[in-house]
């Protein structure tokens, strides 16, 4: 593995560089499984390593309440955790999810990056439209 900070070449099982001490490795606060750093999900577990604040974009840990950057909270259970239901999701409540995503897409114009808020709306009005056959 490649340090990105000095480009020395380090062993793949080396968790900082041996030359300038740069973290190459995040430890899974999940698991204790060691993962590259960047990697979006833990190579053992599979469960979130880092989150984007929705505010100001920066990357946070995925056990981080508040951004780092800008203290905005995060909501209490990770997004993927909060649309995973045990129970299938009926019509009436993808129709409230329709609602959420239709006030989402009316202030799509504030937010920084349009083409990830389109592709989550344009993912939700897919499977909501293939829910809407079944």
């Amino acid at each position: 593995m490649i340090c990105p900070k000095c480009k020395t070449k380090n062993n793949d099982e080396d968790i900082v560089c041996s030359n300038c001490g740069f973290k190459l490795k995040l430890k899974c606060p999940y698991c204790g499984t060691y993962n590259v750093i960047g990697a979006k999900s833990c190579s053992a577990c599979g469960k979130q390593l880092l989150k984007v604040c929705p505010a100001c974009k920066a990357v946070n840990f995925s056990t981080a309440k508040v951004c780092r950057k800008c203290s905005a909270p995060f909501p209490s259970k990770p997004v993927a955790e909060q649309t995973t239901e045990s129970v299938p999701l009926t019509l009436e409540k993808y129709a409230t999810l329709a609602v959420e995503l239709i006030n989402i897409s009316s202030i799509k114009a504030n937010i920084k990056n349009q083409d990830i808020t389109l592709k989550v709306i344009n993912k939700f009005y897919q499977t909501f439209a293939k829910a809407s056959k079944a």
